[in-house]
């Protein structure tokens, strides 16, 4: 059981793979759901007339382009940045360098800990042996 903040209404609720409460994903269904049929007739719209015309707020379709569920013209809305390097993105929270650099970084840290965990693993198997070949 993992508890976390509700990053919609801040309310805390038991976490299950979405950043939001039971209650605000169904409000972000039918938000996202409000913006995408109105994108769709209008592929040029700025977040505020995204907002004007659908009643969704800007906040949360600056957060559907953070999550990269929507990718809006970055003339037309809010700008985005990179959060590592301040880089100006059109969705998501890193440029494509600073991901790449991102996911290296954590397989080389995954590959760092597996050739640990194999160390450890000889270990504990000699060990075993040597026990074995006491008795």
């Amino acid at each position: 059981m993992s508890l976390r903040n509700c990053k919609r209404c801040g309310k805390l609720f038991d976490f299950q793979g979405h950043s939001v409460c039971q209650t605000c994903l169904v409000k972000d269904t039918d938000d996202f759901a409000k913006i995408w049929e109105y994108l769709s007739q209008n592929p040029s719209a700025a977040v505020l007339e995204l907002s004007r015309a659908t009643g969704v707020d800007p906040v949360v379709i600056n957060r559907f382009r953070r999550e990269g569920r929507l990718v809006i013209d970055p003339k037309k809305g809010e700008k985005l940045f990179c959060a590592s390097c301040g880089k100006q993105i059109n969705e998501g929270r890193f440029c494509s360098d600073c991901a790449n650099q991102l996911r290296m970084e954590m397989l080389a840290a995954n590959n760092e800990l597996a050739m640990q965990a194999e160390v450890k693993m000889k270990g504990k198997v000699h060990t075993m042996d040597s026990l074995k070949k006491r008795r």
